[in-house]
């Protein structure tokens, strides 16, 4: 079973592995984290989509900043984070902007 976790470089670890994906965000000390199986699967018009997974958003101590319960999130300002429920997750690749994000949902 494959899960992720965070180790500052002295080799403690700041984050167990527990969870199925951590990525960063850019504006806050906070992590994005996701759990359930990252299914990727493609629409009718070729778009690549992202299933499967809940995201949540965990502080540098691991305690839960947003319950992992959305669909997806993005960080839209320093500790300010939209939330989607509903929507696909797709790969964004228009105008070589390449970023996964949400549409459609609530």
């Amino acid at each position: 079973e494959c899960k992720w976790g965070i180790i500052k470089l002295s080799v403690d670890i700041l984050i167990e592995p527990k969870y199925d994906y951590i990525d960063f965000f850019e504006l806050s000390d906070c992590y994005k984290v996701m759990i359930g199986d990252l299914n990727f699967d493609n629409d009718q018009n070729g778009q690549l989509l992202l299933k499967g997974t809940k995201s949540g958003v965990i502080d540098s101590k691991d305690k839960i900043v947003i319950p992992t319960t959305y669909d997806w999130i993005e960080e839209i300002a320093p500790n300010l984070w939209a939330v989607n429920n509903g929507g696909n997750v797709f790969y964004n690749d228009v105008y070589q902007e390449e970023y996964w994000t949400a549409q459609g949902g609530k």
